[in-house]
Formats: C-alpha cells, structure tokens, sequence
C-alpha cells in the first residue's frame, strides 16, 4: 500500500515532516546528548555482535571495547573533519571573498542595487572579536557535548553490563525460569527490529 494518496503533494509532505523533526530536536536539545548516548549504546551493542559472530571464541567483552573505541575513534575523526572544513575557508580566503564578492554583485544587480558593497567591506563593520567569541564558544559546545556524549556512553554501558548481572540474579532457577527466558527473548526480539 502506498503510503501517499494519488493526490497529495509529497514536497509538502517532506517540508512537514522536516519542520516536525526540527520541532522535535528542538524541544528535546536538553536531553539530546543523552538521547545521543543511548543511540551509541545500541549501536556498540550491534556492531560488538556483529564482530563476535566471524570470532566467537573471542570474548564478547573484548568486541564491546573494541566497538567503543571504534566509537571514540569517529567522534575524533568527525570533529576534526568539522575543524578542518571551518578553517578551510579562512585559510583560502582570498578565493574566498572574490567568490562571495561576485555573489553579493549578482544578489546586488537582482535587487537593482547601483553599487554593492564588497566583502571586505561588511567584514569591515563587523567586531570581530564578538564573532570570534561566539564562534569559539559554539565549537566549545560542540566539543563538550561530544564529550558528555562519551561519558553518557560509558555510564550506561557499564549500567547495562550490570543490569544484565542483576537480572541474573533475580531469575527464578525453577521451571519459572523456562518463562522468564521466553519472556526476555520477545523482549529483545521487538526491541533489536
């Protein structure tokens, strides 16, 4: 069955969900790093599973800190690429201004403004000392939130290791365990699809 009606207008539809998911983020930015978290600890859970199946007689364990490096390791590799594209501009900014000086004389002649100012010229009454603030203090943030993200991570990995010891011990061992096992493995079931 399809999901849309012959007659409805699928881009209005994508700008609605787009505008929805946006609502969402923006509603969940206080627990976001911690929404982050959990999504990593799903995902070390799979990809620890996933490289446990080729080499089970390598401990399960040893694949959950491999995955949680490899984990660690993209959050570097992400922020650098991040830093690395941010200063990339400013490094070439000759090229630069002459591409957003021709860009600002195009938007200038379509607005049928005479004279346009150059780049230069708007960054001449910007302070620069504000936009740097804000600019370090956003990066700032940024890696701080990766940071937090990290250690969310590791607090609730190592929940989840204990977590699986408690419900050891509070399993019955008598026929009542048959049910429980059952129970639990629907329960991981629905929630691994």
């Amino acid at each position: 069955m399809d999901c849309f009606p012959a007659n409805s207008n699928t881009g209005a539809m994508v700008l609605i969900r787009v505008l929805l998911s946006g609502a969402a983020v923006y509603m969940l930015q206080g627990i976001i790093t911690l929404l982050l978290a959990v999504f990593l600890v799903v995902m070390e859970a799979d990809m620890a599973g996933a490289l446990h199946r080729p080499a089970p007689k390598v401990p399960l364990a040893l694949w959950s800190g491999i995955s949680v490096l490899i984990i660690a390791a993209a959050f570097v590799v992400l922020t650098l690429f991040l830093i690395d594209n941010l200063t990339g501009p400013i490094a070439g900014s000759g090229d630069f201004n002459k591409q957003l000086n021709a860009v600002l004389k195009a938007a200038g002649d379509l607005a049928g403004v005479r004279e346009t100012p150059s780049f230069g010229n708007l960054m001449d009454t910007v302070q620069t000392p504000e936009v740097a603030g804000a600019v370090v203090s956003w990066l700032q943030g940024g890696l701080s939130a990766a940071a937090f993200v990290l250690i969310y991570l590791g607090f609730l990995l190592v929940s989840q290791r204990s977590f699986s010891v408690r419900l050891r011990i509070l399993k019955p061992t008598d026929e009542r365990a048959l049910d429980v096992d059952q129970i639990i493995a629907r329960i991981r079931k629905v929630v691994t699809i």
